[in-house]
């Protein structure tokens, strides 16, 4: 097994490892949310995410706001939802309840 052993490569791993969810503080969820990856996770301050969640790592759930989109917005997601690593929620877009989106998915 390697290990770290001096302190300055100890706290560069430490660094490079820490998880990161990006939580904007307006944000409008109901609770309940479950991130059991958590890293590299965005989720915008108008987005919607309903109670008993989960979100795995690498998602971004976020705002359109390109003058002439018919999909201009943010996502919002019901309620006992599954959104899998990497998938882009990206625009006015509603998911529903007790919906799964797998991994790598772009809507």
């Amino acid at each position: 097994s390697t290990r770290v052993r001096s302190s300055a490569a100890s706290d560069v791993y430490k660094r490079q490892f820490k998880a990161l969810i990006l939580f904007a503080i307006n944000n409008r969820n109901k609770g309940n949310i479950l991130f059991p990856h958590q890293s590299g996770i965005f989720i915008s301050g108008e987005a919607i995410i309903g109670e008993n969640c989960i979100i795995y790592q690498h998602v971004t759930i976020g705002p359109t706001y390109y003058g002439s989109s018919s999909n201009m917005g943010s996502p919002s997601a019901g309620d006992n939802c599954v959104i899998g690593a990497g998938a882009k929620l990206i625009g006015a877009i509603d998911i529903g309840n007790n919906r799964r989106l797998v991994q790598i998915v772009l809507l």
